[in-house]
């Protein structure tokens, strides 16, 4: 059964709902035959096509008409088999958002790009292409793109160049008005992803699953289609985000309504009593240390006592962010009365005890000094 996959991979239109549908349709106990002519297009959206391609449990085949560039070219890594026309070109880079840094994307939208091409590259090695080649295209810090001729792909092991019979139908219609030339030249800039144009996100819900929508802005909103990645499942009703919005999905996949869930900010009794039992700790922490201050402990030990309440302190105002006001005053004076320990204790050493005694015998006359002072030798002689 043939496919056509002949259009900008983007599903503004339903473009890719189509072809997901069509490679759902084929039976297992037949040949999934996708006729290629694309200049590429969306990673997120082209995934959905990788994915629906991977899990077909017949044989798939790839057949190359005219051109195969970025994810047109790159989706050849899903196929079991792959035929290329003699006259077709192939690009291959590493999957990438044009016009948008590394940088500068989401957390889930680096994930996604890194697992689609960390999946291509084993794909294509286990194919049998060039090595060297690969790494060129998925280990480079940079986005290179690499053409190929029809018998250069073939003799990087990409596929089997063949002289398909010309007809008169829509892919090799398209195939033979495409300027590879200009398309080179232009670096398949042709209006994608520029910033003014949506652009297909990734978002994770409540229960940890992602899913992928397509916006101008970096949010979902009402009219975005919202597919499940990894997934041919169906969503519909209410999608809760971890960014507490909550969606309201239809039947055909779009978002219909909008609404921020509201976050409460109470203290449950539990909470309270966790709380409570934090403090109570930290205020004999706090007595442990005053204890060693008053028994004039060693240094070091009142020092490690210290730290470990320094390391405390922070550790519990940093769980009192989200807490009543009430319990994190109570806690942040008690943690400041450990905090200025550090500053405001000194352990007395032993000349300051000898100065001290000798102050307060500061009233008795040179003779009566002297006396006592014998007298101390004295005594240590005994002693001895």
């Amino acid at each position: 059964m043939e496919i056509f996959l002949t259009q900008e991979i983007d599903n503004e239109k339903g473009y890719v709902d189509q072809v997901v549908s069509e490679i759902k349709a084929v039976p297992d106990d037949e040949i999934l035959n996708m006729l290629i002519t694309c200049v590429g297009g969306d990673i997120f959206q082209g995934d959905r096509i990788n994915r629906a391609l991977l899990e077909h449990a017949g044989h798939t085949k790839a057949t190359v008409i005219g051109l195969a560039a970025s994810m047109g070219g790159v989706l050849l890594s899903a196929f079991d088999e792959v035929e290329i026309d003699s006259d077709a070109e192939i690009m291959l880079h590493k999957a990438h958002i044009p016009g948008i840094e590394y940088d500068e994307l989401t957390d889930e939208q680096r994930q996604g790009i890194d697992r689609f091409n960390r999946r291509a590259h084993a794909r294509l090695e286990s194919m049998g292409v060039d090595d060297i080649l690969l790494d060129e295209i998925f280990l480079s810090k940079e986005i290179k793109d690499i053409w190929l001729t029809a018998k250069e792909a073939e003799s990087v092991g990409l596929g089997k160049v063949v002289k398909i019979e010309r007809r008169n139908s829509k892919p090799f219609a398209i195939a033979a008005k495409l300027d590879i030339q200009k398309i080179k030249n232009d670096k398949l800039k042709m209006g994608l992803f520029n910033k003014n144009k949506k652009v297909t996100r990734v978002a994770t819900l409540k229960d940890g699953r992602q899913v992928v929508f397509t916006s101008e802005k970096e949010t979902i909103e009402v009219g975005s289609i919202v597919n499940l990645v990894g997934s041919n499942e169906l969503l519909t009703g209410k999608l809760r985000f971890q960014n507490n919005l909550i969606a309201e999905i239809d039947e055909e996949n779009k978002v219909s309504a909008m609404e921020e869930e509201e976050v409460s900010n109470e203290v449950s009794d539990d909470e309270k009593a966790q709380m409570m039992e934090s403090i109570k700790e930290l205020q004999e922490a706090v007595s442990k240390i005053l204890e060693a201050m008053n028994a004039g402990g060693e240094e070091e030990e009142v020092a490690a006592a210290k730290a470990k309440v320094d390391k405390e302190y922070e550790d519990k105002m940093k769980e009192m962010d989200e807490t009543k006001d009430t319990l994190s005053a109570l806690l942040k004076n008690t943690l400041e009365v450990a905090k200025n320990i550090k500053g405001n204790f000194k352990p007395m050493k032993v000349e300051d005890k000898h100065e001290s005694i000798m102050d307060d015998l500061a009233h008795l006359s040179t003779s009566e000094k002297r006396a006592i002072q014998l007298r101390a030798v004295l005594n240590d002689k005994n002693t001895k």
